[in-house]
C-alpha cells in the first residue's frame, strides 16, 4: 500500500428520509491499482464507535490488510 498523488476527492453530504447519505466522487490516477478498500468509522451521539467495511479478514478491523482491498477495479 502506498500514498497517491490524486486530487482531493469531492464529497457531497445530505440527509434523507432518516438516513445520512454521504456521496464522494474520487479521480483516481491510472497506476491506483486494481482493488480497492472501502471503510469508515461511525461515532454515534453516544460515543459507540463502529467500524465499517466491504471486508473485514480478521476479528479486529485493520484498514490495511491486504484483504480488506476487495473491491475489484479490473
Amino acid at each position: 500500500m502506498r500514498a497517491l498523488d490524486m486530487p482531493a476527492p469531492f464529497i457531497v453530504t445530505r440527509t434523507a428520509q432518516g438516513r445520512f447519505v454521504l456521496t464522494a466522487d474520487v479521480t483516481l490516477p491510472e497506476d491506483a491499482g486494481e482493488a480497492v478498500g472501502l471503510a469508515a468509522v461511525i461515532e454515534s451521539f453516544d460515543g459507540t464507535i463502529a467500524y465499517w467495511a466491504l471486508a473485514h479478514p480478521s476479528d479486529k478491523p485493520d484498514f490495511h490488510h491486504p484483504d480488506s482491498f476487495a473491491l475489484d477495479l479490473t
